[in-house]
């Protein structure tokens, strides 16, 4: 008996949908920062081989770090060349927000769940590309990188 690929085919495309549309929306507004730290490196500065995509708070590794709206986690995995251990979260509305430099066993949440905003998601580190323990923080729009603080409150 031959296999019916359109059922496959059909199976995959509702999968493919629910995993784009996570069935958040982001309601705006602005975000609160996503640790306690300081703020030592700014988006778009010319890193000699790389645009910085985000920005840097310093803050000692175990520091914890929050979600900063409610969301579903996309990806939490190694990068070693860049983020070290990073986590994505996905706010709805094409927003999501990439948490970097963590080390794999201070992550608190794991790919598919909900979290909400001001949920500790994990622990400051040094992992990666890094010089001393921060928490990369990224915020993108549909994809593209924008500078996160036009998004985070005072």
């Amino acid at each position: 008996m031959k296999p019916d690929w359109s059922v496959v085919a059909a199976i995959e495309s509702k999968a493919a949908t629910l995993l784009s549309s996570n069935g958040m929306v982001y309601k705006g507004g602005k975000f609160p920062w996503p640790a306690k730290g300081e703020l030592t490196g700014v988006f778009g500065e010319n890193r000699g081989d790389h645009i910085h995509q985000g920005v840097d708070i310093a803050a000692p590794s175990g520091t914890p770090m929050y979600a900063v709206a409610d969301g579903v986690v996309k990806i939490s995995k190694a990068d070693p060349g860049g983020y070290g251990w990073y986590v994505m979260i996905d706010h709805g509305g094409g927003v999501t927000t990439l948490y970097g430099h963590m080390y794999p066993e201070t992550v608190k949440v794991k790919i598919g769940q909900r979290v909400s905003k001001g949920q500790m998601i994990a622990q400051v580190g040094n992992n990666g590309r890094s010089t001393g323990a921060h928490l990369h923080f990224e915020v993108r729009q549909n994809g593209k990188p924008v500078d996160p603080l036009q998004w985070i409150g005072k």
